[in-house]
This record gives structure tokens, C-alpha cells and sequence, in this order.
């Protein structure tokens, strides 16, 4: 049985299709999908925070990032990818739980030395649209392991 308010709570977020189930079935007459698409909803909507954004320092001289000429693409210098190594996330794209630099894609609109705010704000916006459900999906299956 689930307590009172949590109860009104998933009510107030559920599909109307969800909503006479809960209330006559509980919580457990829900498939795992549906229970999953419940979290994720309960989570897009009461929870305020779904990305947070590392800025590097693309500039003077500790800049962290540098162009790599072969790949014409700029990337993290080797003491920010080692730091990376030790902090774990959702991939914002894929949900894919990831350590290393690879679940923080380094984004900027031109070149990083000469960005605006916000314009990499208006990139990074776009880039991420649509892919909060993704995120909130990769933090609950790494909270079922």
C-alpha cells in the first residue's frame, strides 16, 4: 500500500488510462514500463534539476580545452579528462551511465575562446531538447543496480 500523499502524487501526474488502476490496484498493477514511465514523469515534472552543465575554461593561460588539429575538433586537455575519469553520469544522449569524459559532451557554438554565454546556453538548449526523459530513464536503471 502506498502512503496517502504519495498516492495523490502519482495521481496527480498519471495518465487519466493509469489513474482508476492506481487508485483500485495500487502501484504493483502497473507494468514495469508503466511504473518506469510514472517515475520519469513524476521526475520531469516535480523535480526542478534534469542537467547540470560543466563549464571548462577555454581561455589565458590554464585554458582546459585545446583544438586537435587531426580531428578538427576541440577536446578536454589531459588533466581536465583525467578529472573526468573519476566522475560518473548519464550520457545526456544516449542515458548510458558512463565514466570518463565521455558522459559530458563538450559543447560550444563556434570556438570556445570566443563563445558568448549564450550563445553555447542556445546551442546546448538545442542540443539537449527531448532528451530529459533519456536522462531520468539512465539514473533509474543505475538505481535498480
Amino acid at each position: 500500500a502506498l502512503d496517502e500523499r504519495l498516492a495523490s502524487l502519482l495521481l496527480a501526474i498519471a495518465p487519466p488510462d493509469l489513474q482508476s488502476r492506481l487508485s483500485r490496484d495500487g502501484l504493483f498493477s502497473l507494468s514495469p514500463e508503466e511504473r518506469r514511465d510514472l517515475a520519469v514523469t513524476l521526475m520531469l515534472r516535480r523535480n526542478k534539476v534534469t542537467h547540470i552543465y560543466e563549464l571548462v575554461k577555454a581561455f589565458g593561460t590554464t585554458s582546459q580545452v585545446e583544438y586537435n588539429r587531426a580531428t578538427r575538433a576541440w577536446q578536454r586537455r589531459e588533466a581536465t579528462a583525467i578529472k573526468h575519469d573519476y566522475e560518473t553520469c548519464v550520457h545526456p544522449f544516449t542515458g548510458q551511465m558512463l565514466r570518463g569524459a565521455g558522459h559530458a559532451p563538450l559543447i560550444y557554438a563556434a570556438d570556445p575562446r570566443a563563445d558568448l554565454p549564450a550563445d553555447v546556453g542556445h546551442r546546448a538548449a538545442d542540443l539537449m531538447a527531448d532528451h530529459d526523459a533519456t536522462i531520468v530513464e539512465g539514473w533509474l536503471q543505475r538505481a535498480e543496480t
